[in-house]
Order: C-alpha cells, then structure tokens, then sequence
C-alpha cells in the first residue's frame, strides 16, 4: 500500500526492516500495548502478592504498602487500619485463641497476615474483619476501595479448605502421629478400627475432630470411677433415652423417650458400630432441643491444666491426673462460685461479658481526661464463625438471641450425656443429628435441587415459624422485648418500611457507600417472613396478641418452590437449624448465622460453603449488594462468585456430610467415650509402638531458596 507522502517514503526506507511502518501490523502493536497495559494493572493488583511470592517475584519486605501506615496522609485509610482497630478492640486478641483453639485451628494467623500487609483487619474475639482494602500500588489507585472484602474472604477461606484436604493423613501412622501432635496423648483404643472404617467408606476427613476434643478432654479430670458413677446417674435422667450397644450384647434401646422418632434415628447410627467397639457400652441421649447446661471457664480451664502438665512425651500419662474431687469440684460446680448466675457465670473476669467492655473503658478514658476509643472500622464481615460462638466474648449476643434470653442460674455439674445441639460453653457431647439428614440423590431430595442457571429468583428468601423463644413479658427482665429476639427481629427488619440504611455499592470502579432507603432495600433484594401465626408465647399476658398484630405473617413456600430462589437463609431455631443440609443440596446459596457449633464446623468452611452472617443482620445489605447488585438494578453483583459458593456447598454436603461422615464422627466419639469409663485409661489408648518415646530429632532448617528449587525438581 503507498504511503501518504514522499517525506514517510524515504524515512521507512531509512529504518530497518522490522521497524517498517504498515498498516497490517497495527493490530499486532495494538495487542503489544494492550498486554503491556493488562501487565501493569496485574502487578498494581495487592490481591496478587500470594501468587508473585511463589513465583519468587516478591519477598516478604515487597508487600510493604508505604501509603497503609502513614495515617496522617490518608484519613479514610485509617478507619479501617490495623492501628486504629486494635485500639478499639485491645482485649480481642488476648481473648483469641483460648475460644478458638479448644474447637480448632484458629484464623489467628491469617489474621495478622491480612493486619500486617494492610488489608482488612481480623478481630480474633468476635471472628470479623473490619474496613476495606485500600489499593496503593499505583498512585492514581492511592486509597480508593477497589477490592471488597467479600473478595478476599472467598480467596483465603478458600485456600484454608484446601489447606485442611491436603493436610489429611494418609495412613495408620500418620494419624495415629497427627492425633498425638494436636491432643498430647494417645488416640483411644480402637483408634485402627475406626481408620479403617474412614478408609472403606471414603470419609476424606480423617485429622480434623477438634469439636470431640473439645467436648471430651475436661472429662478426663475426673477419675474413671467418678465418670462411671456420672453416667449410671444418668439412666434415671428425664426427656431422655438409652441404647445399650457393644461387641458382645444386641443393640437395645428404653427410656421414657425410647420410642421418639430421633431415638429410633440414633439406634440406626451407631447399632452398626457395636460389633467393632472395644467393649459394650451404655449411652445416655437427651431429646431435648438443645442442652442447657454451662462449663464454666475456671473449671474447663483447671481441668485441662490438670491433664496437660502430666502427659508424657509418649502420649501416656492420662493414669497419672490430679482428678478434680471434693470440695474442689464441689465448689466448682456451684451455681454460687462466682457473683454471677446466669450465662455470664460461665466467664472469665476479665472477659468482656464480665470484665471491662468498651462503654466502661470509654467512661474510664474520660475521667483520665483522654478521648474515647475510635469507632471499629465499617463495614464489617464473619471471616471464622466459631469465635462468634462465645457469649463471653461477645455478651451482646445474650440480648440478640433467644434461646438465651432466661438468665437463671446455670447447672455447672459436668454430664456425660450426649445431646442433639448445645452452646459453645456447654461440655455435653455433641453427636451428629439424623433429622438434619436428607440424602441429596434420592428422588425426593433431587426435586427440591435446582441447578443455579434454572433458578429465576434473584433474591433472599426465607420462612419459619417463631420459635427460638417463650416469649412473654417478664417482671424479673423488664428490659425483654420479644421483638429483639433472632426470628421475629428478622421478620420485622425485612418487612421495614421506614428510615435509611448505608449501603455499600460497585460505581465505576471503586466501592462506595450510598445512602437507601430500607423500604427500597427490602423489595429489592429479600423475600423473608415468619408463617401460620404466633408460636411459643404467653397468651395470658397479651403478647401472643401483640404478635399477631405486629407481624404480618406470610404463606408458606415449599421446598420445590424455595429452591426457585438464589439465595437463602438458614437461622436458629430453640436450637441448631435442621433444615441445612437441605438448603446446602438445593443449589441454592446458604446464608447462615448460628450461636450452635455442629459437628461439622471443623470442616465446613465459610465463604466456601456458604456465607456466614452476624447474630444483628447488620451485614445482610451489603452481602446482598455483592452478590446481587445495586438496588436500583443499574450494576450487577458478582453472580458468578455466589454460583461457586452454592456448587461448593453442594458438593461438601455430597461428599463430606453423607450417612458414613456422620457414622466417623460418631464412632470416634464413641471410642474416646469407651475409654473415659475404662479404669486404666492409658491402657485403653491405642499407638504406643508407633509414637516410641515421642522425642523425634530436630528438623533440617533449609534455606528458602532451596526448598524452592527443591520443588521445582519435584514438580518435574
């Protein structure tokens, strides 16, 4: 093609060839600038650092973010900094881990990560992070809101539920090993048995069963004969029923509630186990909803004391426990052991429920003539759910929920009876609850299951009755108001009509917060209500009247019907909800809030398998703006995202909550249970020959650089 004059001729004739101008080669340079362009926004990108460092781009000292810590420069960057966070929750930290780690590997460490690297902060006592990530790698990005954190919190939960599948044991010995490792002792007698059960049955969690330690460890402060006599007392306890089962005796059940549908439900469970335990075995179950009884932090944490200081390096030394007897556990189990008698009895002194919180450490800052503490960093999201859990920590939640609205004195005796659903505090053993099972491939689960490109509701949806409380108005709370607790509030929160709510939006290409009113939130994107009319109150008082007259209730929907909708919420009953499982397998996207550890909470991971919400709903807005878009519909939400979290929870609930999950759960239980009543319990522990001595050699410290090429060899 001819140039456009003689002047572009003789200065083309002048270049080398490869740098001759035509037409022909534009799209090329246009791709060329393009990628250069599309480079240069990856590498500005903080979300990539984790990806740079394996590649070993980065070091540690590259993620240095300069514009993160200099606060007086960016004042919007310092509502949601690490400095001003743990000014306003200096006592989160502290109270971390000795929830969390009794009942699993705490997010403790991601947590300072994402504090150290500028990110979003991580409060270890209530499980959330706060603030936003502010981008900086390039100046024009310097403090503007371009990744949410909902972002972040799917890619590093997501990396944590890899993590935990990897990390699995393979064999015998390695479990027997990773057991010893986290509980200081041996695994129970039988321990092979129930290996080998995992292995058959292709249950893929064979190390993570931190909620049976939880509830078994403190028992093993009390001596076998104190246990024993614990449980005959049991035969005579009400609501409840008794299976009888072992290697030498037929499965048997009686008690006044032998013949309730979940008794006939827990025969079914363990009667195949029976053959395979080391002895046979009486087991109490109470058919209550939810156990009540609280252990008390002084007593869970003496017990344990007691345990750990006398265990060998070999795992042994379980005969060797100073036990708790006498006027020692006398005094512990009082209801009258400290000041308090309701939930808060179970607390430390110096926890928030009991000690100072942050209206008392305002009041004390300003007779010091100092300024209040600054406001914790918004929004806020649930990264781990199980610090949640701890009322002491977060003592809020006793106004929140109802199951904990009666404050009387609490029960403190240490039960060895196994229950359907409890509270964190609570040491009762927790098993697995056949109601909430709903095979997901037979055909009348696959009719309420609806692949996500078929569903046609993109909203919020949720119905149930109102239960989760008596609700009435009492003389010994006047401050009780049956509109505060978990289902009503929800009710009556989504059908608001007045007042504004801030929520936060995708415009261009940065997240701000805007200003709606609730009504229009409410339309747009939930379809919540309680059904039929008022359950669980006081007719005498009015307040059943008041009810139905606040309440407008809704129709039901039926789970063919439910299974329309992208999204639904699952919240607490009087107890656990039992209706999970069955909203995991929908497609649907679970969005869930409870105060109830379950016995797959060690594995279910949030933000992977579903979405988790606060005990006050005050995220539900900005999840629903995520996922869903913008009020007005102009911008849409991240569809794709919500649809990974809905296949995942299906998939966990297929692959990780099936009859023989549960079986695993329940036959490891049991086991430990066997040996609490054995009288020479090391005896009844299993491994010896495979730990030795316990003293292994110190391990090879390899420089980085080495083990990095060290992989590379292995990956070729």
């Amino acid at each position: 093609m001819p140039l456009l004059n003689p002047k572009l001729a003789r200065l083309q004739a002048a270049l080398p060839r490869f740098l001759k101008f035509r037409l022909s080669r534009i799209p090329i340079i246009l791709l060329f600038l393009f990628s250069g362009w599309a480079f240069y926004r990856y590498l500005s990108d903080p979300t990539n650092f984790d990806i740079f460092d394996a590649l070993g781009l980065y070091t540690e000292e590259d993620y240095y973010d300069p514009h993160l810590y200099e606060w007086h420069k960016y004042p919007g960057a310092a509502r949601a900094g690490d400095h001003q966070d743990h000014a306003a929750h200096s006592d989160g930290k502290k109270a971390a881990s000795a929830l969390a780690k009794p009942i699993g590997p705490g997010m403790d460490e991601i947590g300072e990560h994402h504090s150290q690297d500028g990110y979003v902060n991580y409060t270890s006592g209530d499980g959330l992070v706060r603030g936003w990530t502010l981008e900086g790698r390039s100046k024009k990005n310097v403090g503007k809101r371009l990744t949410h954190p909902i972002e972040e919190l799917m890619r590093d939960n997501k990396q944590r539920w890899e993590d935990l599948l990897k990390r699995q044991s393979k064999s015998l010995e390695q479990a027997v090993k990773e057991y010893k490792r986290r509980y200081g002792r041996l695994p129970p007698k039988g321990f092979d048995k129930w290996y080998k059960y995992c292995v058959d049955n292709n249950v893929k969690i064979i190390d993570d069963y931190d909620q049976i330690n939880h509830d078994v460890e403190p028992f093993l402060a009390l001596s076998p004969t104190m246990f024993n006599d614990r449980v005959n007392d049991l035969a005579v306890a009400p609501f409840t029923y008794h299976v009888s089962i072992g290697p030498e005796t037929e499965p048997a059940i009686s008690g006044e509630r032998s013949g309730a549908t979940r008794a006939k439900q827990f025969l079914n469970l363990v009667s195949p186990l029976g053959p395979d335990l080391p002895r046979n075995i009486p087991i109490h179950v109470s058919d209550h909803d939810l156990g009540s009884w609280i252990l008390g932090s002084d007593q869970r944490g003496l017990a344990l004391t007691r345990i750990q200081s006398v265990m060998k390096k070999d795992g042994t030394g379980l005969n060797n426990v100073k036990y708790l007897a006498g006027a020692e556990l006398k005094r512990l189990e009082s209801k009258n052991r400290n000041e308090h008698r309701g939930w808060f009895s179970a607390c430390d002194e110096d926890s928030p429920a009991r000690g100072k919180d942050r209206a008392m450490e305002n009041r004390l800052r300003e007779l010091d003539g100092l300024p209040p503490l600054p406001e914790p960093a918004t929004p806020a999201f649930v990264k781990d759910v199980r610090p949640g859990f701890d009322w002491c920590q977060n003592p809020a939640t006793q106004k929140l929920h109802g199951t904990m609205s009666f404050d009387f004195p609490r029960d403190t005796v240490m039960r060895p009876i196994f229950v359907l659903s409890k509270h964190m505090r609570n040491n009762e053993f927790l098993f697995p609850p056949m109601e909430a099972y709903e095979n997901a491939t037979d055909a009348t689960a696959l009719k309420k299951y609806k692949p996500w490109s078929e569903k046609t509701v993109n909203k919020i949806f949720w119905r149930g009755t109102s239960t989760g409380d008596s609700y009435s108005k009492r003389k010994s709370d006047p401050d009780y108001d049956w509109r505060r607790q978990h289902r009503p509030r929800l009710h009556l929160m989504a059908q608001q009509e007045e007042g504004t709510k801030d929520v936060w939006l995708h415009r261009g290409r940065e997240w701000i917060p805007e200003n709606w009113a609730v009504k229009k939130l409410n339309e747009h994107y939930l379809d919540v209500g309680l059904t039929g009319k008022p359950h669980q109150c006081n007719q005498a008082d009015g307040t059943c009247d008041e009810m139905a007259a606040e309440i407008k209730f809704a129709d039901r929907v039926a789970p063919e019907q439910a299974a329309q909708y992208k999204y639904v919420l699952d919240v607490d009953g009087n107890g656990w909800s039992s209706r999970l499982h069955r909203l995991m397998t929908s497609g649907s996207v679970v969005i869930k809030h409870t105060i109830f550890p379950e016995w797959h909470h060690d594995w279910m991971t949030p933000w992977v398998h579903f979405i988790p919400m606060q005990v006050d709903y005050s995220d539900l807005y900005d999840i629903a703006a995520f996922f869903i878009g913008s009020p007005e519909g102009r911008v849409k939400g991240r569809d794709d995202l919500a649809q990974q979290i809905a296949d995942q929870g299906r998939k966990f609930a297929m692959e990780h909550w099936r009859w023989e999950d549960m079986q695993a759960y329940t036959y490891r239980l049991l086991l430990e249970y066997t040996r609490l009543m054995a009288e020479d319990r090391d005896a009844w522990s299993f491994g010896a020959d495979i730990i030795g001595d316990g003293i292994e050699e110190e391990p090879v410290v390899v420089p980085r650089g080495q083990k990095r090429a060290a992989r590379v060899e292995r990956e070729q």
